[in-house]
């Protein structure tokens, strides 16, 4: 069975072979999923849809802070500061330094350097 199994996966096996960077499981995502399943049932009796939006949006951008060694309260404090100061611009470049790999955020908002 292991061995029909292999053969069918060659060609991603290869690839996980060739290239040293490939991780073989996916264990860093369901970590990050961990704490999300694990408040489902907190959320069980939500009161509303756009509720569970907002929670899901707040939770992709913690999740998007942590992977990208940033503090996410010192992320989405630096994200909405920065909004705000561009309320009434009409044009949306801004939102472009707005990415946890750029390097304004990095500073900002990284692990070991940010003391917010």
């Amino acid at each position: 069975m292991l061995f029909l199994y292999s053969i069918r996966q060659e060609l991603y096996l290869r690839k996980y072979i060739e290239d040293g960077r490939l991780s073989i499981d996916n264990n860093e995502c369901e970590r990050c999923q961990k704490g999300f399943a694990i408040g489902r049932r907190n959320w069980l009796f939500g009161k509303s849809i756009a509720g569970a939006n907002a929670s899901a949006i707040i939770y992709s951008f913690t999740e998007t802070a942590k992977m990208n060694h940033l503090k996410p309260y010192a992320y989405l404090y630096y994200v909405l500061d920065e909004m705000r100061k561009h309320q009434k611009d009409t044009e949306y470049s801004f939102i472009k330094e707005l990415i946890p790999w750029s390097e304004n955020v990095q500073s900002q908002c990284n692990l070991i350097s940010s003391n917010k």
